[in-house]
């Protein structure tokens, strides 16, 4: 017996459409009587899968495009009873609230994070729309290149649960464009190039006493940051580090003795002075952006 994928919506149209895929013939009864003794309808049709984050009340899926009768579909999330997980739980049952009397049980597998003391995760938090707006890291020594990259409803991230981390990889944190501040763990020694560039609503930054090096475009267009702090530390600084950062009229270095600049990484061909932090803050984000920035 054949499947056929019949666009009508009418009984008489679904039954006038079997009479012609069949052949038609005297042997077929005729079309007003079938479309009477139609009892279901077997559809094709492939509906969009959806994922349904959490806190989200609705999902709507559309269905595959041959199937005419049916524009959209709308599905109501069920309010589930609280359930804590233990590290020990494989399966968990939840009932889902007494008002919804279509389903008496859902049965959730636990999905095992691992053991933050040995094993690095991350805990996300999802809005309305899915999109992340908070983030906090356990058990990272470093934060990857591109970690958080184009999170663009990401306003904060907290990474006391990684005391460890010593450096931010390149891209980490690349247009993020809502994040507003950031406090970078004390153990950190380098960021990497491009780490925070684009994130335009980044007004504050504490950059720690470790780091030594500061890559290229590592804050580049980060155009609502006033004011930067560059530690003792600070080696090098890379090209474009603070770049299109047109809010930036202040940068203190803690270490105001022979800074220079040059076409190459390490080079000392001009020497800057950069006692006053207003001075600085012009040379780093327009004068010498273009240049390696090395202290001896």
């Amino acid at each position: 017996m054949a499947d056929y994928l019949i666009k009508d919506t009418t009984l008489t149209g679904i039954a006038d459409a079997i009479r012609d895929k069949t052949g038609g013939g005297n042997n077929l009864i005729p079309t007003t009587e079938m479309a009477s003794k139609i009892r279901g309808i077997k559809t094709l049709s492939v509906l969009q899968e959806k994922t349904v984050n959490p806190g989200t009340t609705a999902i709507e899926v559309t269905p595959d495009e041959l199937f005419d009768g049916l524009g959209k579909v709308t599905v109501n999330a069920v309010a589930l009873q609280a359930k804590e997980v233990t590290p020990t739980d494989s399966v968990i049952e939840v009932t889902p609230s007494s008002g919804y009397v279509g389903l008496s049980k859902v049965t959730v597998k636990a999905v095992d994070v691992g053991n933050s003391a040995t094993e690095p995760y991350i805990e996300y938090t999802y809005n309305e729309e899915g999109k992340i707006v908070a983030a906090a890291m356990h058990g990272f020594t470093e934060i990857p290149d591109g970690c958080f990259a184009y999170s663009s409803a990401l306003t904060s991230v907290d990474l006391s649960g990684s005391p460890g981390i010593t450096s931010i990889g390149d891209y980490a944190f690349y247009n993020c464009s809502a994040l507003a501040s950031v406090s970078i763990p004390d153990g950190v020694t380098s960021i990497g190039a491009n780490t925070f560039r684009g994130c335009s609503n980044l007004a504050s930054v504490s950059i720690p006493d470790g780091v030594t090096s500061i890559g290229n475009n590592a804050f580049r267009d980060c155009s609502n940051l006033a004011s930067v702090s560059i530690p003792d530390g600070v080696t090098s600084i890379g090209t474009y580090a603070f770049g299109q950062c047109g809010a930036l009229t202040s940068a203190t270095f803690k270490d105001t003795t022979t800074w220079y600049v040059g076409t190459s990484a390490g080079a000392t061909t001009t020497a800057v002075t950069v006692t006053n932090a207003s001075t600085a803050a012009t040379y780093l984000r327009s004068t010498h952006v273009a240049k390696y920035w090395t202290k001896v």
